[in-house]
């Protein structure tokens, strides 16, 4: 289907599938978007509607794609995942605040750090006990 005559051919028909498919609204179907699609202008916009979706995995990918450009929209998404509850981003959001000079920070990184080691986790817990 995608050989190099088909894709030729028919190049309208394939924007409309591609187009189509940026219309689901199933997760899958846009994560498979993302892995098998060339084209980086689909891959964007299927990133972005999974982030609306809510979909963590993708919003960590739009995250660092941010990273590189933007990292006010970085942040925005970061603080997105920590409202999701994301372990892993809380407990990395909570390390960087720890390093910085301000004292604001360092009273948010140690409310994070908290809030990680309520449930159980063990990098948080080491990070409280050198308080």
């Amino acid at each position: 289907m995608y050989t190099y005559t088909y894709k030729y051919r028919f190049s309208s028909e394939l924007l409309k599938y591609e187009e189509s498919r940026l219309q689901s609204k199933d997760i899958l179907v846009l994560r498979n978007i993302i892995l098998k699609t060339r084209s980086q202008k689909y891959r964007l916009a299927a990133l972005k509607t999974l982030v609306e979706y809510k979909d963590v995995k993708s919003i960590k990918a739009l995250s660092k794609i941010y990273k590189r450009t933007s990292i006010i929209k970085s942040m925005a998404l970061i603080h997105i995942l920590v409202e999701l509850g994301d372990k892993k981003t809380i407990y990395e959001l909570a390390k960087y605040l720890n390093r910085s000079n301000i004292q604001k920070d360092k009273i948010k990184a140690l409310e994070y750090f908290k809030r990680l080691a309520k449930q159980g986790h063990i990098g948080a817990i080491k990070h409280l006990s050198n308080y």
